[in-house]
């Protein structure tokens, strides 16, 4: 019986999916794009761009060369089947894959059936295959658009800027858009300056028990008590506004000390005492986006191992016995919606495990974002029933953490809302010169957890210190908390609290229980003189939100953006993972400032927000593709040309300095390069004294090697720390002489590592003929050894280790494991190196 051919993206797809399927089906990888664009050729710059541009944009594609033996091995399978199923990803590049492959392995269109899988779990191959179509042209034809439009910009504007500016720069649609949000973040916090202003912050008792309280009235009027607030003041000069507040400013130390001597002494009594009742819903379930957010703000994941380790999760993970395992859904949506199964499944565990009042009376349901495809579900798991413990022991850490956020997160979401008391207090201050003064005391305790019981107690007992969300949105956002809004600080009016997005004094304290008239006793009244901050720098998360609510890019794209623009440095990130903030360097100013200047229609965010409304309507109106691309080429050719003739290059003539060369005393002039600004010697190239500027565009003392305690594996001599062009880095105090050539590099969180040496072996690789190397690697928590290619990275072939090569491969895991041990013993001694010359570094204290 002649059998089906199933043809998958990821080869770790698979064994579970022909398990599902059974003897009926053969399944093969493509192992993802197999044609792609023609490249550009010597001498036809223009037009090997998109060989269509000078007809009707009708783009030319070739088979990948990596990919040649994959096409004739799926079109050899091909041949002998009834059907060939297509079943790359669900979205627009797997739609745009699928027709790929038709088109390369030359299929009859009747054979053809595209199929998509939600999750890789025997429900949703069925459901699947159960739902066959065509392929989505109209899908297949947006991605096409995307693809040829960014090859347009990045290969017109890519060379542009090695003309221009500097050798090896890069330019995209939407790359090039996020480094100018950077940029102007940048430049904001450059041309910030602080403002001060004071608060006066008391602690009162009452029935045995203290409370913090601020000061929040003073003449019938709010008192400035935040940034927001000074900023309000200074637009409306203290007048009303338009939610009927009067502020008023404690603008310096001696207004601050005249009231809080005024008040120590005075009389307090409460003015005004309520508890009402809060609720606190749950947050809509994962989206890429969202995901993106939260792994970043709680896990400090970046964006791109985020996405890794989710299609891990998404492929399946070997569960003991049972093989692999799909844990969660397709991972690149923007949708929340739920399927009907799944909601049933969810609501029957969170009864099982947290009881019947956990389950609201109807499911929770959640709108997407306007614009969002919604072509597939949320990210969820696949099984509700398999809770992250008992899985813990089969997952790598990464993979258990981000399941138990996701997990987490689902069931939460079909939860009852918590509800809080919210306390609020004001504390009127009555006697000579208080200025008819109030305090305001805010507190809130929980009465029921409802949905924070799926996050754990610790998370519950902390969640009004905990990052909120938009619970319209699902957006990770900086800070939450209760605290009265502009309309209840009117102090004196007798109106309910609302809930703010400020942190109240105090925090999450319980207020005691008190009623008007009450006179608590003033414990402690201070003045504390505040600052404004500048605007933050970008995180992952907050960077992921802001392209997100931009319209700038898509969500399957973010991690791309994050990791190209620190690649190309653009960008560069102060802290690692997730949590660490993103900086534009001076090379990505440069950049964006040509680049705004010469092509200012691509590089506004409303141009950027609007030609992806048209890329989305081509799938979703049937638009034109090819008339969308015409309509960008005309007037972005024009730009081009415009700026080939205008645009100011930074190779012809440098900023002329007053530092004199080192080397011949002649004048210095600064210069960029791929690394930054640095100083070069008006006489070069006959000197080439150079100097290097540190971000402040300071020159920067040359620092000789300087100790870290190591050994060198070699020769037993010293190894010391020297900077090179591509940073710091580790060698022999021999090196670079030929008595020694011992180096190590630096591991991201600045640690010293010794490169693992790759065995060579007798095979050649079957894409490029070079030698085959046996390395290192591992899979969750195991180390194995593996096959790969030597000229990696530039071949990435690889495969399992060949029975015939154990004992290459013994001798590997030997050699990484006495790699290992010296490293980490390595590190100790280069940690205290490292303090005892820091410690050495530090001023001695002068007694005065």
């Amino acid at each position: 019986m002649a059998k089906n051919l199933v043809i998958v993206e990821s080869p770790g797809k698979v064994k579970t999916i022909s398990k599902v399927l059974g003897r009926g089906y053969v399944v093969k990888a493509s192992i993802g794009h197999v044609r792609d664009l023609v490249r550009s050729k010597k001498g036809q710059r223009d037009g090997a761009i998109v060989l269509g541009i000078a007809k009707d944009f009708t783009p030319s594609y070739e088979t990948l060369e990596k990919k040649k033996k994959v096409v004739d091995e799926l079109r050899k399978a091909a041949k002998g089947a009834d059907k060939v199923y297509l079943c790359p990803d669900p979205d627009r590049e797997g739609e745009a894959i699928a027709w790929h492959l038709a088109e390369a392995l030359e299929l009859n269109p009747e054979r053809i059936v595209r199929v998509t899988f939600d999750e890789i779990t025997p429900r949703g191959i069925k459901a699947g295959l159960a739902a066959p179509r065509a392929i989505d042209m109209d899908r297949v034809n947006s991605q096409q658009a995307r693809r040829v439009l960014d090859r347009i910009v990045g290969y017109k504007l890519s060379p542009l800027l090695w003309e221009k500016i500097v050798r090896g720069l890069s330019a995209g649609r939407v790359q090039s858009v996020a480094v100018k949000l950077l940029v102007e973040r940048e430049k904001e916090i450059q041309a910030f300056k602080a403002e001060p202003y004071w608060t006066v912050g008391a602690t009162f008792s009452h029935d045995q028990r203290d409370f913090e309280a601020s000061l929040r009235g003073l003449d019938g009027r709010q008192v400035v008590s935040s940034a927001e607030d000074l900023a309000k003041f200074k637009t409306g000069q203290g007048q009303m506004g338009a939610s009927g507040i009067v502020r008023t400013l404690i603008k310096d130390s001696n207004e601050a000390k005249s009231i809080v001597d005024a008040l120590r002494p005075a009389n307090y009594e409460v003015s005004f005492y309520e508890v009402k009742e809060v609720v606190d819903r749950p947050y809509p379930p994962f989206a890429t986006s969202q995901l993106q957010q939260a792994a970043a703000n709680r896990l400090g994941f970046d964006a791109k191992r985020t996405m890794r380790v989710a299609q891990q999760l998404y492929e399946g993970v070997p569960l003991g016995e049972e093989g692999p395992v799909a844990l969660i859904t397709y991972m690149r949506t923007d949708s929340f919606r739920i399927s009907v199964d799944a909601l049933k499944e969810c609501r029957a565990v969170i009864e099982q495990r947290f009881g019947t009042k956990y389950v609201p009376e109807k499911p929770n349901m959640y709108a997407s974002r306007a614009g969002a495809q919604e072509a597939h579900e949320c990210i969820r798991p696949t099984h509700v029933e398999m809770d992250p413990e008992p899985l813990k022991k089969y997952l790598s850490d990464e993979q258990y953490k981000l399941y138990r956020l996701i997990y987490q997160r689902f069931l939460a979401c079909q939860m009852v809302p918590a509800v809080f008391d919210a306390t609020t207090a004001d504390i009127a201050a009555s006697g000579p010169g208080t200025r008819n003064a109030v305090f305001r005391a805010n507190g809130r305790v929980m009465k029921f957890d409802g949905w924070l019981a799926a996050q754990g107690g610790a998370a519950a007992a902390t969640h009004v210190e905990a990052p909120a969300v938009d619970r319209e949105k699902g957006d990770e956002s900086e800070s939450s908390g209760p605290e009265g809004s502009d309309e209840d600080a009117a102090i004196g009016k007798k109106q309910a609290p609302a809930v703010a997005k400020k942190k109240p004094a105090g925090g999450s304290q319980l207020l005691p229980p008190m009623q008007t008239g009450d006179k608590p006793k003033l414990e402690r009244i201070d003045p504390e003189e505040h600052f404004t901050q500048p605007p933050p720098r970008f995180t992952e998360a907050s960077l992921v939100k802001k392209l997100e609510r931009e319209g700038i890019g898509r969500p399957s794209t973010y991690a791309t953006i994050l990791s190209t623009i620190q690649d190309v440095g653009y960008a560069q990130k102060l802290g690692a993972g997730g949590r660490g903030a993103f900086m534009a360097t001076p090379l990505g100013i440069v950049v964006t400032e040509r680049l705004s200047a010469n092509f200012p229609s691509i590089m506004e965010l409303g141009f950027t927000r609007d030609m992806e409304g048209e890329l989305d309507k081509i799938e979703k109106a049937h638009l034109d593709w090819k008339k969308v691309i015409a309509d960008f080429y005309g007037p972005f050719e024009r730009e081009f040309q415009k700026a080939r003739r205008d645009m100011v290059s930074t190779k012809e003539q440098g900023e002329k300095t007053d530092v004199l060369c080192p080397d011949c005393g002649s004048p210095m002039e600064k210069r960029l390069s791929k690394f930054g600004y640095y100083l070069r010697c008006t006489k070069a190239p006959e000197c080439k004294a150079t100097l290097r500027l540190d971000a402040q565009g300071n020159v920067q003392k040359k620092v000789g090697p300087q100790p870290t305690g190591i050994k060198c594996d070699i020769c037993g001599s010293d190894v010391a720390k020297s900077t090179g062009r591509f940073g710091d880095y580790l060698h022999c105090v021999k090196y670079p002489t030929k008595e020694c050539t011992f180096t190590m590099k630096l591991n991201k969180e600045g640690h010293p590592i010794r490169k693992f040496k790759p065995i060579p072996t007798d095979r050649l690789c079957e894409k490029c003929k070079g030698p085959m190397v046996v390395r290192v690697t591992w899979r969750g928590k195991i180390r194995r050894p593996f096959l790969s290619c030597s000229n990696f990275p530039k071949c990435r072939a690889a495969m399992d280790l060949p029975p015939e090569l154990a004992a290459l491969g013994e001798q590997a895991m030997a050699q990484w494991v006495v790699a290992d041990a010296k490293n980490k013993a390595d590190l100790k001694v280069y940690l205290e190196t490292q303090a005892a010359q820091e410690k050495e570094r530090e001023p001695e204290e002068v007694e005065t």
